[in-house]
């Protein structure tokens, strides 16, 4: 059962969550700890636990950049390779072209 309530910042609403009582008790002495209540402890675990999916989002998009980085790079070596040797049979034609003219 959830019941919304406007306040001057959010929407809040009430829910009622079932709990066993070891998580109950633990859920206490977290609350007294932190000098907050209960809902807030709930509320900072499940921004957390969002912190935590999106640190795991950004790991795998970071693996999948630096998989197409490797790609990008050897795809990069390659053609700077080819452009390499291009230039140097180029170069070899330029030469002999030379040597026809002087001759």
């Amino acid at each position: 059962m959830a019941v919304s309530t406007q306040t001057r910042e959010k929407t809040v609403s009430r829910t009622v969550v079932l709990l066993r009582h070891n998580d109950r008790k633990k859920l206490n002495r977290l609350a007294a700890k932190e000098q907050v209540s209960a809902g807030e402890i709930i509320r900072r675990s499940l921004d957390s636990y969002q912190t935590i999916e999106a640190r795991a989002r950004k790991e795998e998009e970071e693996k999948m950049m630096a998989a197409a980085l490797s790609v990008l790079c050897g795809a990069l070596k390659q053609a700077n390779d080819s452009v390499r040797k291009t230039n140097s049979k180029l170069d070899k034609l330029h030469l002999q072209l030379k040597k026809r003219e002087i001759q």
